[in-house]
């Protein structure tokens, strides 16, 4: 059944939505994390858009249930739209197919929504993992607040995010197939509007979190998401039902977006778009933050950043040094044991010191050099 009904719900049934292309690295472990959970009421909706890289024959021949169609589609919101239009839950939460779901999320959701039944959103935390699935970090989901959310200030973690499907029938149980990207930033506005929403924490999944050049079959690129963000964010402010106190977020919204894209690009390794996003956002801070921009956008032009290697080229001066000056402690040490000996063989130790001085001084000569070598590297 589905829930919403006061908070009278009977076993309600948990649907997770993976949408899918060419994820066949990762697709049995996302599978098996939610052949795992403990609830006996969830259903595993995979939207595969007719992968080559043999995801379909693991998905024909998954022991667990899983209810798979493998078709074309045109791309990442258009395939969630087929999937939601597929799924017989009272409950539902989007994973990707490089991510996975931990022990216990499921019936974690259906405790939460007993308890929250006017909430149409409750999401929790997110462990952050590599490309070989070792935990490397976490993130915590934000407390909700509409604004925050709607200006880009705030990221629900889509992975760790329950949904009620009574809620999103409301609004429209579908995804927006408009957008190239970013459906779940949508979903959660168009939610937003009419619903409020809770963070309670608790790791719900683990997202794997490595260098993606590709969204699907497309390349995953800060402008894009940008793009897709912006015409959300003016849709609703064009729309004459949205409340005025929402429709006075516009430059709020618009610095909050561009801060985000600064963030995503500085992640990638743009420094520069970074920057100029950083100056699209303070534009939107007055005179001043204008000025600063202008600033910003300037010293672009006038010295443009220059991209640093992958790997640095020249020799490394500083390991250098400090062999050489490990060289010197030994060659010190070998001289004080011969200053040692001395003492029974003058003679002797004088004629070795005098053999080894030469050496000593072309070695206080080389460390030298090297040490003014460290020093023009590092100001370089």
């Amino acid at each position: 059944m589905r829930c919403g009904d006061g908070g009278r719900m009977s076993a309600p049934v948990v649907s997770i939505v993976t949408p899918c292309l060419n994820s066949g690295r990762f697709l049995y472990s996302c599978l098996i994390s939610v052949q795992a959970q403990d609830y006996p009421h969830v259903e595993h909706v995979v939207q595969d858009g007719n992968s080559t890289d043999g995801s379909v024959d693991l998905l024909r021949s998954f022991p667990g249930n899983v209810r798979w169609v493998s078709e074309p589609d045109r791309g990442q919101a258009d395939a969630l739209d087929r999937a939601l239009g597929r799924i017989r839950g009272d409950i539902l939460l989007v994973l990707n197919a490089d991510d996975e779901l931990l022990p216990g999320a499921a019936r974690w959701a259906v405790e939460q929504m007993q308890r929250y039944p006017g909430q149409s959103v409750i999401y929790g935390d997110v462990h952050l993992m590599d490309v070989d699935g070792i935990v490397i970090g976490e993130v915590h989901g934000p407390a909700y607040d509409f604004p925050g959310v709607f200006c880009v200030e705030k990221v629900i973690p889509a992975q760790a995010a329950f949904i009620r499907a009574s809620a999103l029938d409301t609004v429209g149980l579908r995804a927006d197939t408009s957008l190239d990207t970013c459906p779940d930033y949508e979903m959660f506005v168009r939610l937003g509007l009419r619903f409020p929403m809770r963070h309670i924490p608790r790791f719900i999944a683990k997202y794997r979190y490595y260098h993606r050049p590709m969204d699907g079959a497309a390349p995953r690129t800060v402008e894009r998401f940008i793009r897709a963000k912006s015409t959300v964010i003016q849709r609703v402010l064009a729309d004459p039902e949205t409340p005025i106190a929402i429709k006075q977020l516009e430059r709020r919204a618009r610095a909050g977006l561009h801060l985000w894209a600064s963030e995503e690009a500085r992640g990638n390794g743009d420094y520069r778009g970074a920057c100029l996003y950083y100056a699209a956002a303070l534009d939107e801070f007055g005179p001043a933050g204008a000025v600063l921009a202008w600033l910003i956008r300037l010293r672009l032009r006038l010295a443009p950043l220059r991209a640093r290697p992958l790997h640095p080229t020249r020799p490394n001066a500083r390991r250098a040094l400090a062999v050489g000056k490990a060289l010197l402690s030994e060659r010190r040490s070998m001289l004080l044991r011969i200053l040692e000996v001395s003492r029974r063989a003058g003679t002797r130790a004088r004629s070795a010191l005098a053999r080894d001085t030469p050496l000593l001084v072309w070695l206080l000569c080389l460390l030298t050099v090297l040490y003014m070598l460290v020093v023009i590297v590092s100001r370089r």
